[in-house]
Protein backbone atom coordinates (compact mmCIF):
# COMPACT_ATOMS: atom_id res chain seq x y z
CA UNK A 1 0.00 0.00 0.00
CA UNK A 2 2.68 2.29 0.94
CA UNK A 3 4.14 2.29 -3.17
CA UNK A 4 0.57 3.39 -4.05
CA UNK A 5 1.07 6.38 -1.50
CA UNK A 6 2.65 8.96 -4.81
CA UNK A 7 -0.22 7.70 -7.03
CA UNK A 8 -2.89 8.59 -4.47
CA UNK A 9 -1.02 12.07 -3.64
CA UNK A 10 -0.90 12.70 -7.85
CA UNK A 11 -4.52 11.53 -7.61
CA UNK A 12 -5.05 13.78 -4.96
CA UNK A 13 -3.81 16.73 -6.05
CA UNK A 14 -4.85 16.81 -10.10
CA UNK A 15 -8.37 15.81 -9.62
CA UNK A 16 -9.53 18.03 -11.39
CA UNK A 17 -7.58 17.53 -14.51
CA UNK A 18 -8.11 13.98 -14.27
CA UNK A 19 -11.83 14.20 -14.20
CA UNK A 20 -11.76 16.90 -17.36
CA UNK A 21 -9.73 14.30 -18.95
CA UNK A 22 -11.84 11.23 -18.09
CA UNK A 23 -14.96 13.85 -19.25
CA UNK A 24 -13.68 14.85 -22.63
CA UNK A 25 -12.73 11.47 -23.04
CA UNK A 26 -16.82 9.92 -22.66
CA UNK A 27 -17.42 12.67 -24.51
CA UNK A 28 -15.46 11.24 -27.51
CA UNK A 29 -16.69 8.04 -27.05
CA UNK A 30 -20.45 9.34 -26.87
CA UNK A 31 -19.49 11.27 -30.34
CA UNK A 32 -18.15 8.20 -32.11
CA UNK A 33 -20.66 5.63 -31.29
CA UNK A 34 -23.46 8.36 -32.31
CA UNK A 35 -21.58 8.65 -36.01
CA UNK A 36 -21.50 4.95 -36.23
CA UNK A 37 -25.16 4.71 -35.53
CA UNK A 38 -26.19 7.66 -37.62
CA UNK A 39 -23.66 7.04 -40.68
CA UNK A 40 -25.59 3.48 -41.41
CA UNK A 41 -28.59 5.32 -42.24
CA UNK A 42 -26.55 8.08 -44.64
CA UNK A 43 -24.73 5.16 -46.13
CA UNK A 44 -28.30 3.88 -46.90
CA UNK A 45 -29.13 7.05 -48.30
CA UNK A 46 -26.31 7.36 -50.43
CA UNK A 47 -27.29 4.09 -51.79
CA UNK A 48 -30.40 4.78 -52.83
CA UNK A 49 -29.71 7.73 -54.78
CA UNK A 50 -26.47 6.12 -56.32
CA UNK A 51 -29.32 3.81 -57.46
CA UNK A 52 -31.61 6.35 -58.35
CA UNK A 53 -28.83 8.13 -60.57
CA UNK A 54 -28.13 4.93 -62.09
CA UNK A 55 -31.88 4.29 -63.11
CA UNK A 56 -32.24 7.93 -64.75
CA UNK A 57 -28.63 7.50 -66.52
CA UNK A 58 -30.25 3.97 -67.59
CA UNK A 59 -33.28 5.39 -69.12
CA UNK A 60 -31.52 8.52 -70.53
CA UNK A 61 -29.03 6.33 -72.62
CA UNK A 62 -31.75 3.44 -73.55
CA UNK A 63 -33.31 6.83 -75.51
CA UNK A 64 -30.77 8.31 -76.83
CA UNK A 65 -30.36 8.47 -80.88
CA UNK A 66 -26.72 8.93 -82.49
CA UNK A 67 -27.60 12.02 -84.29
CA UNK A 68 -24.55 13.27 -86.74
CA UNK A 69 -26.11 16.56 -86.96
CA UNK A 70 -24.54 19.89 -85.01
CA UNK A 71 -25.77 19.70 -81.27
CA UNK A 72 -27.06 23.57 -80.47
CA UNK A 73 -27.73 22.66 -77.07
CA UNK A 74 -26.36 20.17 -75.16
CA UNK A 75 -28.31 17.86 -72.89
CA UNK A 76 -28.78 19.71 -69.82
CA UNK A 77 -31.92 19.68 -66.89
CA UNK A 78 -34.47 22.78 -66.26
CA UNK A 79 -36.58 22.80 -63.90
CA UNK A 80 -40.49 23.55 -64.51
CA UNK A 81 -40.48 27.30 -65.37
CA UNK A 82 -37.11 27.56 -66.57
CA UNK A 83 -36.05 28.77 -70.28
CA UNK A 84 -33.77 27.34 -72.11
CA UNK A 85 -32.11 28.69 -75.60
CA UNK A 86 -30.15 27.36 -78.52
CA UNK A 87 -26.53 28.56 -78.56
CA UNK A 88 -27.04 30.33 -82.50
CA UNK A 89 -30.41 31.84 -80.85
CA UNK A 90 -32.95 30.19 -83.07
CA UNK A 91 -34.76 28.47 -80.78
CA UNK A 92 -35.97 29.15 -77.57
CA UNK A 93 -38.11 26.82 -75.09
CA UNK A 94 -39.91 27.65 -71.62
CA UNK A 95 -40.30 24.03 -69.71
CA UNK A 96 -43.84 24.89 -68.46
CA UNK A 97 -44.72 21.54 -67.05
CA UNK A 98 -43.08 18.20 -66.20
CA UNK A 99 -45.51 15.29 -65.18
CA UNK A 100 -42.58 12.52 -63.88
CA UNK A 101 -45.26 9.77 -63.29
CA UNK A 102 -46.58 10.11 -66.84
CA UNK A 103 -42.51 10.49 -68.15
CA UNK A 104 -43.52 14.04 -70.26
CA UNK A 105 -43.09 17.58 -70.18
CA UNK A 106 -44.77 20.55 -71.27
CA UNK A 107 -43.14 22.76 -73.46
CA UNK A 108 -43.79 26.54 -75.03
CA UNK A 109 -41.47 26.94 -78.12
CA UNK A 110 -40.22 29.84 -80.05
CA UNK A 111 -38.75 29.18 -83.43
CA UNK A 112 -36.85 32.90 -85.24
CA UNK A 113 -38.79 34.59 -82.76
CA UNK A 114 -42.49 33.41 -83.77
CA UNK A 115 -44.37 31.13 -81.13
CA UNK A 116 -44.58 27.53 -82.59
CA UNK A 117 -45.85 25.53 -79.61
CA UNK A 118 -47.86 26.67 -76.59
CA UNK A 119 -47.89 23.71 -74.41
CA UNK A 120 -46.69 20.85 -76.29
CA UNK A 121 -46.22 17.86 -74.84
CA UNK A 122 -42.91 15.97 -75.70
CA UNK A 123 -42.64 12.50 -74.01
CA UNK A 124 -39.00 11.15 -72.74
CA UNK A 125 -37.21 9.62 -76.06
CA UNK A 126 -39.31 11.05 -78.39
CA UNK A 127 -38.25 14.05 -81.09
CA UNK A 128 -39.92 16.92 -82.01
CA UNK A 129 -38.72 18.78 -85.50
CA UNK A 130 -39.52 22.15 -85.35
CA UNK A 131 -38.35 24.21 -89.57
CA UNK A 132 -36.71 26.93 -89.45
CA UNK A 133 -34.57 29.77 -91.56
CA UNK A 134 -31.50 28.05 -90.40
CA UNK A 135 -32.06 24.49 -90.82
CA UNK A 136 -34.91 21.78 -88.68
CA UNK A 137 -34.57 21.98 -84.71
CA UNK A 138 -34.43 18.58 -83.13
CA UNK A 139 -35.35 18.74 -79.52
CA UNK A 140 -35.64 15.68 -77.57
CA UNK A 141 -36.91 14.79 -74.15
CA UNK A 142 -34.15 12.55 -72.41
CA UNK A 143 -35.48 12.28 -68.82
CA UNK A 144 -37.75 13.62 -66.17
CA UNK A 145 -37.00 13.69 -62.88
CA UNK A 146 -39.84 14.90 -60.33
CA UNK A 147 -39.84 19.12 -61.47
CA UNK A 148 -36.75 18.62 -63.80
CA UNK A 149 -36.35 17.59 -67.58
CA UNK A 150 -33.34 16.92 -69.38
CA UNK A 151 -33.25 17.97 -72.59
CA UNK A 152 -31.30 18.90 -75.61
CA UNK A 153 -31.89 20.65 -79.06
CA UNK A 154 -29.60 19.94 -82.77
CA UNK A 155 -29.91 21.41 -85.78
CA UNK A 156 -29.95 19.84 -88.84
CA UNK A 157 -29.14 21.23 -91.94
CA UNK A 158 -30.56 19.29 -94.76
CA UNK A 159 -31.58 19.82 -98.89
CA UNK A 160 -34.72 21.38 -97.65
CA UNK A 161 -33.41 24.28 -96.24
CA UNK A 162 -31.25 25.43 -99.27
CA UNK A 163 -32.19 28.36 -99.19
CA UNK A 164 -31.33 29.05 -96.06
CA UNK A 165 -27.94 27.91 -97.08
CA UNK A 166 -27.43 30.29 -100.12
CA UNK A 167 -29.23 33.04 -98.98
CA UNK A 168 -31.78 32.44 -102.42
Amino acid sequence: MRELAPLFGFVRDHFLLIACLAGVGLMFLGWALLEAFTGNKQDDEMIQLRQRLYELERDSNSSKIRSPDPVVLSRRWAQSGAALTSTDGGCFLIVDRVAAAQRLALFTIRVDGALVHRGHALRCGETLELPSRSGTYLVQLYAVDGIQAAVSICLRLGLDNRAALTGD
